[in-house]
């Protein structure tokens, strides 16, 4: 059955895609298009890094709440204050998310104090310390976002990710910032945050 099949998203030897010798890449259930709000879920910031400069080390976190795989390509990564215009990036390539599943988007491959991202999304888009938001959208609309508030109703923690609580796990409760906590756990260079 075709509809079991798809074209390869991981690289190999010189540059081709495919996984011989490996386990299958998983194929997508869903596009970015056929989403709709609440399949996506905003489940971790790291704004404010301190074992590397903000530039480098800034990413978050999303969770597919669906029943399949999701690829997220065109997805378009955004905020609407005033004191970044323009901070806007979208998803270019395949983007694999398994239901269930978490992806972690950053702005540096490297150099980024250690974190594994599934993309890295360039300078196009910032994440501001005191006060700022993600939204994640589509054609459709807006999936989910997060604004936080420089420690008014968020927790404003340095070299600390901000963590939704695992009960929390929608984009209704994720605008609370009861609901989101400072990471205790350590990763890669010494920030705290459970990428």
């Amino acid at each position: 059955d075709g509809s079991n099949w798809c074209a390869a998203t991981s690289r190999y030897g010189d540059g081709d895609l495919g996984t011989p010798g490996e386990a299958n890449d998983l194929c997508a259930d869903f596009g970015v298009e056929d989403l709709s709000e609440g399949d996506l879920v905003i489940t971790e910031i790291m704004f404010d890094p301190d074992a590397v400069g903000d530039g480098a080390g800034e990413w978050f976190e999303v969770y597919n709440t669906t029943s399949g795989t999701v690829d997220l390509d065109g997805l378009e990564i955004f905020d609407t204050s005033a004191s970044s215009p323009g901070d806007e990036v979208s998803v270019s390539g395949a983007v694999l998310v398994a239901s269930g599943g978490h992806a972690v988007l950053g702005r540096h491959a490297v150099s980024n104090g250690g974190v594994t991202l599934d993309y890295a999304y360039g300078t196009g888009h910032t994440l501001q310390n005191a006060f700022d938001e993600i939204f994640l959208a589509n054609a459709s609309g807006t999936l989910d976002s997060v604004a936080w508030d420089n420690g008014i109703t968020f927790p404003d923690p340095t070299g600390a990710s901000l963590n939704l609580d695992s009960d929390a796990l929608n984009t209704a409760d994720n605008d609370d910032g009861s609901n989101w906590c400072a990471a205790t756990s350590s990763y890669g260079d010494g920030d705290l945050g459970t990428p």
